[in-house]
C-alpha cells in the first residue's frame, strides 16, 4: 500500500452572512509542502491555480443526504449527527489525476445546491 501526503481543509461558508455549510476537502500533498490559512481565499481553485499551478479541468459530485460530522460547528444550526444535504466531489487535472477530494454538509434549511464549473 503506497502512502502519501495530504493537506486538509476545513471551513465554514456563508450566504449572505449566514453560516450555510462545511466543507472538508483533501488536496494531494505533492501540489505544496505547506499550506498556510492566511495565503486561501474563497476560492480556493483560483488558489491552486495561482499559487500551486494546479488546473482543476474536471470535477464530478455526487449530491446526496448523510449525517453531519462529530466536529459540526455550532454555527451551522443543526447537531452532529442531523441529516443534511451532502456533496461528494472529485477533482482532476487534465489529465485525469484525481488531485483533491472534498465534503460539504449543508443546511438545507439555508441553502440549496448549485453546481457551476467554468
Amino acid at each position: 500500500c503506497a502512502s502519501f501526503e495530504v493537506h486538509r481543509i476545513r471551513r465554514l461558508r456563508f450566504l449572505s452572512d449566514i453560516p450555510c455549510a462545511m466543507e472538508e476537502i483533501w488536496l494531494d500533498g505533492k501540489w505544496a509542502q505547506d499550506i498556510r490559512k492566511d495565503d486561501l481565499s474563497e476560492s480556493l481553485y483560483h488558489y491552486y491555480e495561482r499559487k500551486l499551478g494546479l488546473l482543476i479541468a474536471r470535477v464530478e459530485d455526487r449530491v446526496g443526504v448523510a449525517p453531519l460530522p462529530p466536529w459540526t460547528l455550532p454555527q451551522i444550526g443543526l447537531p452532529a449527527g442531523a441529516d443534511v444535504g451532502f456533496v461528494e466531489r472529485w477533482s482532476q487535472t487534465a489529465d485525469g489525476d484525481v488531485v483533491e477530494y472534498s465534503r460539504t454538509w449543508f443546511n438545507h434549511h439555508s441553502a440549496r445546491y448549485v453546481s457551476r464549473f467554468k
